[in-house]
């Protein structure tokens, strides 16, 4: 290929994807490009001599009526074999395009096309690893390119041959070294993409071309030069009065009031001494910039604020979407950085191992040449900029980073590590995003020994708090699987059938006796372990299928432990649990040792394939070990300490004690919160649309672990007019939850059938269960409900990401879910119309959370239902229904398939959460459904 090639870039559109059946086309689009220009197009319908499945025509708008006339593909056969002839074929997705056109030519009596090929797909995955889809349609959305028909080959051949232009382009900016790096590893490309690279760095070795004065070269791999963070020292003064705020608001945005209002209570608070703020600010008024703006004046006097969201995907969007709106708005640039737990940042001495392994399977090739080129742009190292669904492919567990304290002064990538870079600036950075995952572990990061003042804390999502400070501070020590890795590593170091530590022995890399101390060190790890698992099972043995409840949404049982009973198990097994704490200390260090030298060998050019396998393999085994190990200080604490502990057994639901193990978490988030995170800043604000119980502030200061007296609540006011824009139905003939499993799972079924036959409307059903979505989705399928509506199912047709990504694209889709679809998933518009709850939302009495609670409360005179699971079901049922309308042109109803918020006593205390405005009716679901009709219009 050269500058002269000139490249057909194809689309056809088929019957059907199965050439044996004898599916036909039925349009034919080519755009040829030269020089990266269009210079000619061709396109045409084809009549396939059958009818157009109704599938195809809904697809592509393509009808039976409109190739009627059309020419037979008999008819066009040369027109096309001429077309295609001396060119590069060129498609999205040519292992569909190529092979069919090749099939169809064939059948008629011409040869096959023997001409090269290129797939946009996957240079599209290479040259713009960062897209959030690689489908034609995203792609044009994503690069801004028209797309005017799409499933038109005339239109999708078009927007084709512009994406193939943009990534010609693209790899001309491309460094020779990153280049060097994927021709090594292209041979796995997809026909004769490969040859695109190979000519690339061939005219970038001839001109010899440089890198630009933003990135440098480390170990081999191009990188961006980092930029150290600074205070901005400026001096504008926050908008005091209405006026000044509309002229920062209204020339992009429109004006709120209540969030003008949210914005003058948090910069009051950060000038005042009261300590705690807490604002419960409804969907719709604009949050974000609610306490954004006050920050970012604040922060201007080398100030800084540290703001933490409630997930990593929410921190993505303060800092990828929110900031630059800020920094647009305002007449001054807000510097930030975002920090978020080590494991979703890239190991670049990992990575450039991996580099270094001859590669033997065509997905993890793909992906290295992905990440080369990522590296080559990215400024912070966030393997989530690849916006993978999942990090399943096996690459991962190999570069996610492990933390500052896996990395060494002596790797050629200690100055340049990403992680490393960023601590370094966060004592000079104005705002810093986090979460609330690593604010609970990475408190120190934060602290007042520093050369500015104690920064400020707003938490977004402040609700998620306490149960994410739980989560962070639980532990699990899996005695099966220390066990496991012990035999691991012995097989590696003394096998005698592969190459093994008696190799190394022998180049002198270790002496004898350092090899039989190992060894040693490690089989008393093993036999101390073992003695635990015999004790523990002696002890707790038999208690195991009389006691043990479930786990939320597991395959586990669980047997919850008294603190008293534990502490003395633990002193009667003092000398087996003090010698695994000394066997890791003595295994930490001999990995230590082994790493060095390794190092330093492989310097010297002394380490060859078998040497090196081994030794990554060891290393692999031993990081994996002291992972599995690093909570084992636990049972070096005192009753007392153990007493602020739930703690449990959990172990597969068959009661298989060879796989218990053992698990701990905070009994409650109180006086951690305080005494290990608040006190590391000075003022503290807390928001979030779901923070308030009406009667009940208590709830919430309980909740956040408020200890001092002076703190102050604000409720902001909704923009929406839920009178007329939102209805609630309660079934008030819903069957009783109590049924059998198999009665209360038909009606579901059968309720769910009916409400959504009679409405085609985007669909949001929520669960409490991932068993009983999978079952009432049985029944649904025998119904044949997803024969002509898309159902997107929750633990069976994808992860909650994807869900949520088709479920915004799909047109009268209905999903089925639970978990993080209760909150936290914005669906505007008609994204969401209709919203079924099919059971209140109660954890079940039996679940580890509230019989831990149950064991908490006892003695204390305190009932767990009214103090722990109504509130937290009440809260859950508010968030459920704050999916339904997120602007003020939503139209939508929630229907209640479980008539207890209306028979029973706390009913009117759930219900009092939802909007005061909202139109309750109770009638049977035959009333509802007509009822609908009138609402939607």
């Amino acid at each position: 290929m050269n500058k002269n090639t000139i490249y057909a870039v194809v689309d056809i559109e088929t019957t059907g994807t199965n050439l044996k059946k004898g599916d036909r086309m039925i349009q034919f689009g080519c755009v040829l490009v030269q020089k990266n220009k269009i210079i000619n197009s061709f396109s045409f319908d084809i009549n396939p001599g059958m009818a157009i499945p109704k599938a195809i025509t809904e697809l592509t708008g393509i009808t039976n009526r409109q190739i009627r006339k059309a020419a037979y593909f008999e008819d066009v056969a040369a027109t096309i074999y001429a077309i295609l002839q001396d060119t590069v074929f060129v498609a999205h997705n040519i292992n569909f395009d190529l092979p069919f056109i090749n099939s169809e030519l064939e059948r008629v009596g011409y040869p096959a096309l023997t001409i090269k090929g290129i797939d946009t797909v996957q240079l599209s995955q290479i040259l713009l690893p960062t897209s959030p889809s690689f489908k034609l349609k995203d792609l044009s959305q994503y690069l801004n390119l028209t797309h005017e028909n799409p499933h038109h080959a005339d239109s999708d051949a078009h927007v084709t041959a512009e994406l193939f232009i943009y990534l010609l382009k693209r790899l001309e900016e491309i460094p020779s070294e990153t280049l060097f790096e994927i021709n090594r590893l292209s041979s796995f490309l997809l026909r004769d993409t490969k040859e695109l690279f190979t000519d690339a760095y061939a005219i970038k070795q001839a001109n010899q071309e440089r890198l630009s004065d933003e990135q440098h070269i480390v170990g081999g791999l191009v990188l961006q030069r980092s930029k150290q963070q600074t205070f901005n020292l400026i001096n504008y003064e926050y908008p005091e009065n209405e006026t000044d705020k509309k002229k920062i608001i209204e020339p992009q945005l429109s004006w709120r009031s209540e969030q003008a209002k949210m914005m003058d209570l948090i910069a009051n608070h950060l000038k005042s001494r009261e300590r705690t703020l807490i604002i419960e600010a409804p969907t719709g008024i604009g949050k974000t910039l609610g306490y954004l703006i006050p920050a970012a004046y604040y922060a201007q006097k080398q100030k800084q604020i540290v703001i933490s969201s409630a997930t990593t995907l929410l921190q993505t969007q303060l800092m990828n979407q929110s900031l630059p709106l800020l920094n647009k708005l305002l007449p001054f640039r807000t510097s930030a950085i975002s920090l978020k737990g080590s494991n979703h940042y890239i190991n670049l001495a990992e990575f450039k191992k991996e580099l270094t392994q001859k590669e033997t399977s065509g997905q993890i090739a793909l992906m290295k040449i992905r990440i080369l080129v990522w590296l080559a742009a990215t400024k912070t190292g966030d393997l989530d900029e690849l916006r993978l669904s999942s990090y399943q492919n096996p690459i991962f567990n190999q570069i996610k980073h492990r933390g500052v304290g896996s990395l060494m002064l002596t790797d050629q990538f200690f100055e340049v590590d990403f992680i490393n870079v960023l601590y370094k600036q966060v004592e000079s950075t104005s705002i810093v995003f986090t979460n609330h995952a690593f604010l609970m572990k990475h408190p120190d990061l934060f602290n007042s020994d520093r050369t500015i003042n104690t920064p400020e804390l707003i938490v977004d999502e402040a609700q998620h708090l306490a149960d994410v400070a739980l989560q962070a501070n639980k532990g699990r020590i899996r005695f099966w699987k220390i066990i496991n890795l012990c035999d691991s590593l012995l097989t590696s170091i003394q096998s005698s059938q592969k190459f093994s530590f008696n190799n190394l022995m022998e180049i002198n890399f270790l002496t004898v006796g350092e090899n039989r101390q190992l060894l040693a060190d490690i089989r008393k790890l093993r036999e101390s372990i073992d003695t635990l698992i015999r004790q523990f099972t002696r002890e707790y043995g038999r208690r195991i299928n009389r006691n043990a409840v479930n786990k939320n949404e597991t395959n586990d049982k669980a047997l919850i432990l008294k603190s008293t009973e534990l502490a003395d198990l633990i002193n009667r097994n003092k000398i087996a649990i003090e010698s695994v704490s000394k066997m890791v200390l003595l295994l930490e260090k001999s990995d230590g040792i082994l790493q060095n030298r390794y190092i330093a060998a492989k310097k010297q050019q002394q380490i060859g394939r078998d040497e090196n396998q081994l030794l990554n393999r060891v290393h692999r085994f031993f990081k994996q070990l002291f992972t599995e190990i690093k909570v084992w200080n636990v049972f070096d604490q005192n009753e007392t300490k153990l007493n602020e502990k739930v703690l449990w057994l959990s172990f597969p639901i068959n009661g298989q004690t060879d796989k218990m193990q053992f698990e701990f978490s905070l009994a409650d988030s109180t006086h951690f919160l305080s005494d290990s995170i608040y006190r590391h800043f000075n003022h503290l604000t807390f928001t979030g649309a779901t923070l308030l119980l009406p009667g009940n502030k208590n709830y919430i200061v309980d909740q956040l672990d408020i200890q001092e007296d002076n703190y102050k609540i604000e409720k902001l006011g909704s923009p929406f007019d839920y009178s007329r824009q939102a209805e609630l139905y309660i079934a008030n003939d819903s069957i009783d939850v109590r049924s059998s499993k198999e009665m209360y799972e038909s009606y579901l079924a059968d309720s769910i059938y009916q409400l959504i036959k009679a409405q085609r409307r985007q669909t949001l059903i929520l669960f409490n269960s991932l068993e009983t979505i999978a079952n009432v989705y049985e029944l649904l399928a025998k119904k044949g409900l997803h024969i002509d509506r898309e159902l997107l199912v929750q633990g069976i047709t994808g992860r909650p990401e994807k869900l949520t990504k088709r479920f915004l694209l799909g047109k009268d889709a209905i999903l089925l879910g639970t978990g993080s679809f209760w909150e936290g998933v914005d669906l505007p518009n008609d994204r969401l119309e209709l919203l079924v709850v099919t059971r209140l939302p109660f954890e079940s009495p039996e679940s580890l959370n509230v019989k831990a609670k149950e064991k908490e409360f006892e003695g204390q005179g305190r009932d767990v239902f009214s103090e722990y699971s109504l509130p937290r079901a009440t809260m859950r049922l508010k968030q459920g229904f704050g999916r339904l309308i997120r602007t003020s042109t939503d139209k939508g109803v929630m229907v209640v398939l479980d008539s207890r918020l209306v028979n029973q006593s706390y009913g009117e205390q759930m219900i009092g959460v939802l909007p005061d405005k909202l139109p309750i009716f109770n009638e049977p679901l035959s009333d509802i459904i007509n009822d609908l009709d009138g609402f939607f219009g």
